[in-house]
């Protein structure tokens, strides 16, 4: 994780991909690790592949994938076929069955009131998972109370459209944000985030 993890303090940015086309500027944008958000299990080995091929640091939402099951045997299906670094979910058992693998994990939270945000503390507490990310990605107050708690680096996602966004969950204390805003991805590089 330490590897992944000093990737991000200085690759703050992620790219957030949805389907072949964003898969394509992702491969050739600065950001070094990409989160598969959609696509169908047809095209996900492709989208893997080239990714892979372009040294990207890949992480799967397995929950999101079309075609692909949410049990285990799901996280077993990616290990063995479609090989990425890691798998994002927001359930725990496909996120430790994940850890059993070796494999790379990401806890999806989102934050919709103040009680989420004492669960969301409680699930990461008790969540092997490597990363948390929290979502949506433009609450600050929310990454500054769950980082006081939690022991995961956190990443912030969902609704982080402009670069003054990503900036202020940053300084939040999220060590990276996702989003699918692919100027982002080149202005987070530009201004040294």
């Amino acid at each position: 994780m330490s590897t992944i993890t000093k990737i991000l303090e200085s690759s703050r940015i992620i790219a957030a991909i949805n389907d072949e086309k964003s898969a394509r500027y992702a491969s050739v944008s600065p950001c070094k690790v990409v989160f598969v958000l959609g696509c169908n299990i047809c095209s996900l080995p492709k989208i893997v592949n080239m990714l892979n091929n372009k040294g990207k640091i890949i992480f799967v939402h397995i929950d999101l994938i079309e075609g692909l099951g949410k049990d285990t045997w799901a996280v077993e299906f990616l290990k063995k076929e479609i090989k990425p670094h890691g798998v994002i979910s927001t359930r725990q058992h496909l996120i430790k069955h994940a850890k059993q693998l070796d494999m790379l994990t990401v806890q999806r939270m989102f934050l919709l009131d103040s009680s989420s945000i004492k669960s969301g503390i409680e699930m990461a507490e008790n969540s092997a998972a490597d990363y948390i990310e929290l979502m949506p990605g433009v609450i600050p107050k929310a990454i500054t109370d769950i980082k006081k708690y939690v022991k995961q680096p956190i990443i912030a996602g969902g609704m982080i459209t402009e670069q003054k966004e990503a900036d202020v969950a940053l300084q939040a204390g999220a060590i990276a944000v996702s989003t699918s805003t692919m100027q982002i991805w080149n202005q987070g590089v530009k201004d040294g985030i």
